[in-house]
Order: structure tokens, then C-alpha cells, then sequence
């Protein structure tokens, strides 16, 4: 297999969602995601701990890789095997 054709079958997509409605809508979009993908989830001003809350519902919480930017800043070190927690989201 070449580059190119690896390129050519995997898919990004990237969601942006109104605030409105916003973890109904997110919770909406995993349990369709999810399924047969993983998932990257780049926050930039909610901690990982209170997304894990909001996001009870989502299905097979393990295939959510997070991407926390603020949690390290404001002293939190609780990174496990799908979430990397940033310095800062500059």
C-alpha cells in the first residue's frame, strides 16, 4: 500500500458545534462516532475530569482520546491512556 492510498482511505473530520444544546449535541455525535471510530476530543476550556461527568452517556468511553489544555495549568496531573493533558492551549 502506498502513502497516497493510505491517505485516501482514512477520514478526518472535524465538528464544530454551537453552545446551544452543546452535550446533547456532542453525546449525539459520539454514539454515532464512536461505533467504528476513534475519537479526538480537543478541549480548551472545560478540565478532562468534569468532561468525563458531563459525558456518562458516551459510549465506550476508552475510544475517546482526550486533548486537555487546561487541567495542567490549574495543577491537575491525571493523565491515563486517552488523555494528554498540555500546558497551556496557546
Amino acid at each position: 500500500m502506498t502513502f497516497f492510498k493510505l491517505i485516501y482511505m482514512t477520514k478526518t473530520i472535524l465538528y464544530i458545534m454551537p453552545g446551544e444544546n452543546y452535550f446533547k449535541n456532542l453525546l449525539a455525535l459520539l454514539k454515532m462516532e464512536v461505533k467504528n471510530e476513534t475519537v479526538i476530543f480537543v478541549s480548551t476550556n472545560r478540565p478532562y475530569s468534569n468532561l468525563i461527568d458531563s459525558l456518562k452517556e458516551a459510549p465506550d468511553i476508552k475510544k475517546i482520546f482526550f486533548i486537555d489544555c487546561v487541567s495542567k495549568k490549574a495543577g491537575a496531573n491525571e493523565e491515563s491512556d486517552n488523555v494528554f493533558l498540555l500546558d497551556s492551549p496557546q
